[in-house]
């Protein structure tokens, strides 16, 4: 989470270097904002998830959602279209 917000004070600090093109020696992310969601996957789930309530109060108070492996494998395995893109839909955090 810290590395996260890190590259969100970096990027407040070099908004134009990050969103110009790599043409003109930039990192060509034209729509990146400071204020970017962030993700974080770890680990495999477990069946008591005494965490689930934490991650929730991150992914609220600081736009990070913490993830597992498995549920990025259950998003590559989904034969739902409407899942299967989940990955590059931006999250849903408040």
């Amino acid at each position: 989470m810290d590395q996260i917000e890190d590259w969100r004070k970096w990027l407040s600090s070099n908004l134009h270097y990050a969103r110009s093109a790599r043409s003109a020696d930039g990192l060509g992310l034209p729509g990146i904002t400071a204020e970017v969601p962030g993700l974080i996957i770890i680990a495999r789930e477990d069946a008591a998830d005494a965490a689930a309530e934490i991650r929730e109060l991150h992914a609220r108070r600081s736009r990070i959602e913490v993830r597992t492996y498995d549920w990025l494998m259950r998003i590559d395995e989904s034969l739902d279209p409407l899942r299967r893109n989940a990955i590059d839909r931006p999250l849903g955090l408040v």
